[in-house]
């Protein structure tokens, strides 16, 4: 964006409500955390002070994203393994091992 009367470039400058930001930590860190209230709490307190320091802003996003990121993947694995283990144990062989009169 140009200044209207010199048509010179302006600089810009992001400023930041920490009030507000601080309360959206709050509502993001219930996002990620869910029923884990102490984590989500310790996480947003850990996060407001982060906003105060230089590129703040951007590191508490960063932050956000790697944490849904590991929590995205852990669930995953997860229910990769649950998966796994019931596939294994519905498969034809196991059925058969569990249910035939001889191996029981």
């Amino acid at each position: 964006m140009r200044h209207p009367r010199t048509n010179k470039k302006l600089d810009w400058v992001r400023v930041v409500d920490f009030y507000h930001a601080a309360q959206r930590l709050w509502t993001m860190a219930s996002a990620l955390f869910g029923t884990d209230a102490r984590a989500g709490a310790a996480w947003a307190k850990r996060m407001a002070k982060l906003l105060k320091k230089p590129n703040g802003p951007s590191r508490v996003l960063h932050s956000a994203a790697q944490l849904k990121a590991r929590r995205t993947l852990s669930k995953t694995r997860e229910n990769r393994e649950r998966r796994h283990s019931t596939l294994g144990y519905l498969s034809p062989d196991e059925y058969e091992r569990s249910h035939h009169p001889d191996t029981r």
